[in-house]
């Protein structure tokens, strides 16, 4: 079940039947290499916002819906001036909220390519969203604890300055207070950032 809108007269069997298409060659990369395919809200119920630029075909997905999916379709080349995929890709996160909307787009001319070439093409950008995710993956826990290390770092500066400067609160080893303080804000930051998203 689903809602959607559909208010330019774009093709939506079409931009369904390509979504498919790609979904089914991205499983199979992942299959390939073990990984799990719900790493990817393509395979998760999602919301979609999809349609065509002057170049691309755009798909735009946010993940877990609350309440029933709904699908979106657009002809962007109507609006004057047409926009382009990043315009797009920054409309729809300013206007519907979607912080780390999956983005998916494709050659306008992908719809008219024969099968092979069609499955070549699939095949390839479903190759390189799996390099994608995997880097992501790899990446993601690092940047985090090195935010937290520099959260750390500035609050342990602080308290051992202020250790310093009014030695009568904790007179024995501030620095070691100071970066023990250090780490529970940057702990304590990071539980209530997640909290919040």
């Amino acid at each position: 079940m689903s809602t959607g809108s559909n208010r330019d007269g774009v093709d939506e069997t079409a931009l369904r039947q390509l979504l498919d298409d790609f979904g089914n060659s991205l499983e199979a990369t992942l299959k390939a290499n073990n990984v799990s395919p719900f790493i990817f809200p393509i395979f998760r119920p999602f919301n979609l916002v999809a349609g065509f630029t002057t170049t691309d075909i755009v798909y735009i997905l946010s993940a877990n819906p609350s309440g029933m999916p709904f699908y979106q379709w657009y002809d962007w080349r109507k609006r004057d001036p047409p926009l382009d995929a990043q315009q797009v890709v920054l409309s729809v996160k300013s206007q519907l909220g979607w912080r780390e909307p999956s983005v998916f787009t494709f050659p306008l001319d992908t719809l008219n390519k024969n099968p092979a070439e069609r499955d070549a093409l699939l095949r390839l950008r479903a190759e390189e969203q799996f390099k994608s995710a995997v880097k992501s993956m790899i990446l993601a826990p690092i940047k985090a604890i090195a935010k937290d290390l520099i959260v750390a770092a500035v609050f342990a500066a602080l308290f051992g300055y202020l250790f310093t400067v009014f030695p009568q609160v904790i007179p024995a080893l501030p620095w070691v207070a100071a970066i023990l303080l250090g780490l529970l804000v940057a702990f304590v930051l990071r539980r209530l950032v997640r909290k919040s998203q």
